[in-house]
């Protein structure tokens, strides 16, 4: 199980616990120190610097949501694109978690130097396209569509009976609009588009209440009104409790961030009403988990720490990091929270440490790649631990969505959605062969642990292997595309011994 303290410094979950909460750090360290002690992260003096955050924050038609700007806190750090406003105490907690500045009776923020633009989602896709052609690469979105069950007025189901009249068709599934920020991500290669996974775990309501029916309307169109049920229909998440991510959560290329907070003991346990995976095509989603009350604190709190990696990296390298390369240190230094081996469908790769991540940004833990179209790619790895594990990202073009329809069949469609197709496995030098394959999970069965096995659906590839040899470990990256596709491949428990030909 994942810990809470580790090694006499400050994990990313106590920073968030206390932002959160509003505690004093100095209960803990010196009050001077906070940061220089929080994590590998700030002993290196990260905060942040020229690093901006863009925040999109729920609005409704007449009135727009954001942080509260007569903050002391928020003071300097914070710029509104609004003329008229109304304060949301939503907006303002993830603003003082992300970039407040530190008071006598509060910490500071995660990445209390970074620049926050909060923007409203009225318009969204217009103003991120915008940003995202001058070079936006931190894109936060803590919020999620309302399927499933609601109860903002009258209680409200998301389903629609023809389809299904338990579970709502919505859950895991690929869409339109998921294929639109897919496309955004791969025209956009240094854009990483942060979402929260939602809080709808286990929502449920029986009585009577309020669902669309689909009905013909006199000049032969379909159209859908509403109608009163008092059926009885699934929990969000059904039994035993899985697939309950919303079409924006779903994405290929973002990344997707559920919730999590430390038990008494210290170990960190899922938040009871995270939404958990799988996508319908059995993707890992979410991708991370991280410590907040909900899992809009959550991303943002990974909104934050990106922006100390990305501080970190343009401090030592010349160019921007690609977006694939920052999902990929989040995903390799993230800590497994379960005691099984590999990814699961509730915690994704496991527990954002910053800690573990920031040290992972050095030429001998990882490598760009371009890889040539139908090119296999061999580089030799150096163990320095009995433990090794090499993790490939790279960002896909956007999948095809099953075509809506009223029939049953969409339904948990498993259409496989993977464009651009690469495979990697180990090998051993004292055992050639021996194949040591990637992480795949079954979405047919979720609660099943990780299995090991060719990899078709994910555009994230991890392989583990124990072994106590000091000889190099091959590792093959084989593109199956008919073009070239860029990833990125990071080490743990091994460098590279060369740079790649």
């Amino acid at each position: 199980m994942a810990r809470l303290f580790k090694m006499g410094t400050l994990s990313l979950a106590l920073m968030v616990a206390l932002a959160l909460q509003g505690q004093n750090a100095s209960n803990l360290v010196p009050r001077s120190s906070f940061y220089s002690q929080a994590l590998k992260a700030n002993r290196l003096g990260l905060l942040g610097r020229f690093v901006d955050i863009h925040q999109w924050e729920a609005a409704e038609k007449d009135m727009r949501f954001f942080p509260d700007t007569s903050l002391p806190a928020l003071k300097g750090t914070l710029f509104i694109y609004s003329d008229t406003f109304a304060v949301s105490h939503h907006a303002t907690r993830l603003a003082q978690l992300m970039v407040g500045q530190e008071l006598a009776h509060q910490p500071a923020g995660i990445a209390p130097k970074a620049r926050l633009h909060v923007h409203d989602i009225i318009d969204y896709k217009t103003q991120v396209q915008v940003y995202a052609e001058h070079g936006m690469q931190i894109s936060l979105h803590a919020y999620n569509q309302n399927l499933g069950w609601s109860r903002e007025t009258l209680p409200f189901w998301g389903g629609l009976e023809a389809i299904d009249s338990t579970e709502d068709f919505h859950w895991g599934r690929y869409t339109q609009d998921s294929r639109w920020w897919d496309s955004l991500a791969h025209r956009y290669p240094e854009l990483l588009v942060v979402r929260s996974a939602g809080n709808s775990l286990g929502e449920y309501f029986e009585g009577e209440h309020l669902l669309y029916a689909p009905f013909q309307k006199l000049n032969g169109k379909q159209d859908y009104r509403l109608k009163r049920s008092k059926k009885v229909r699934d929990s969000d998440g059904g039994f035993p409790a899985f697939d309950c991510l919303t079409p924006d959560a779903v994405t290929k290329n973002g990344l997707t961030v559920g919730a999590v907070w430390p038990s008494p003991e210290g170990d960190l346990q899922l938040v009871a009403n995270s939404s958990v995976g799988p996508t319908d095509d059995g993707r890992v989603k979410p991708d991370v988990v991280a410590v907040g009350e909900q899992t809009s604190e959550s991303a943002a709190a990974v909104a934050a720490g990106l922006a100390l990696l990305t501080e970190y990296y343009q401090l030592n390298y010349t160019h921007k990091p690609p977006a694939h390369l920052l999902k990929n240190f989040l995903i390799s230094g993230a800590e497994d929270l379960d005691g099984m081996p590999g990814p699961d469908y509730k915690s994704g790769w496991g527990a954002v440490n910053l800690e573990r991540s920031v040290d992972l940004i050095n030429p001998r833990s990882f490598q760009l790649l371009k890889i040539a179209p139908k090119d296999t790619l061999v580089l030799l790895l150096s163990p320095f631990n009995e433990n090794i594990r090499a993790t490939l990202v790279w960002t896909d073009l956007p999948g095809e969505p099953v075509p809506f329809s009223l029939a049953p069949s969409i339904l948990n469609n498993r259409k496989n959605l993977l464009r651009l197709d690469l495979d990697m496995w180990l090998v051993v030098k004292t055992q050639p062969q021996k194949v040591h394959l990637p992480f795949v999970l079954d979405p047919i069965h979720p609660a099943r642990p990780a299995q090991k096995g060719k990899n078709k659906i994910d555009n994230v590839e991890q392989v583990a292997l124990s072994s106590s040899t000091k000889e190099g470990v091959r590792v093959f990256i084989v593109n199956n595309a008919s073009v070239a596709v860029s990833a990125s491949l990071v080490l743990k428990g091994a460098h590279f011994n060369y740079a790649p030909q």
